[in-house]
């Protein structure tokens, strides 16, 4: 069972040893995906804002009513760590991280393809495709399509998964 084989499935055995309790074992695997996807957002949302900005976000998506979903036997947490985790490699420029973090979250949500959208804005506005483009540097064309090539194998296979599926949700 493909389930049975996931990272997630083994990240809970390894709980459940000390907790011997599965529900337990989910909860505190899904509040540690809840934690960790925090502090990325929080140096997200410090490229852009004060720290104080970055803290109160935090703390007020933790305290927002929806925040339960987080805490629940669900992959909610899960979704957000790879979510929140995506943008901040798409803002580092991690185009290689994007790639592999894009599938692991199109393996839980179909319509995580959404998410090449930003990533296109800002490999755009960063690479300075279209000044190569009229200068015919193609060999500069060819390594700035290379170094997005994950993002693209992502939304391809995206794709081809919501398409065996008959639905992008």
């Amino acid at each position: 069972c493909i389930r049975d084989s996931s990272l997630h499935y083994w990240i809970v055995r390894i709980f459940n040893v000390v907790c011997l309790n599965y529900v337990l074992s989910e909860l505190i695997v899904s509040y540690l995906y809840y934690g960790i996807g925090c502090v990325i957002l929080y140096k997200l949302l410090l490229m852009d804002y004060s720290r104080k900005t970055a803290m109160l976000s935090i703390i007020l998506l933790s305290l927002s009513p929806i925040n339960f979903v987080f805490g629940a036997v669900a992959p909610e947490s899960r979704f957000f760590l790879t979510t929140v985790a995506i943008f901040y490699a798409i803002r580092k420029h991690n185009w290689l991280a994007v790639g592999i973090l894009g599938i692991v979250a199109a393996l839980m949500r179909s319509f995580s393809i959404l998410m090449i959208v930003p990533a296109v804005v800002e490999w755009l506005g960063t690479s300075n495709i279209f000044e190569m483009i009229k200068e015919k540097r193609f060999k500069e064309i060819g390594r700035e399509i290379i170094s997005f090539l994950p993002s693209l194998i992502t939304v391809s296979y995206t794709h081809l998964r919501a398409h065996e599926t008959d639905s992008y949700l």
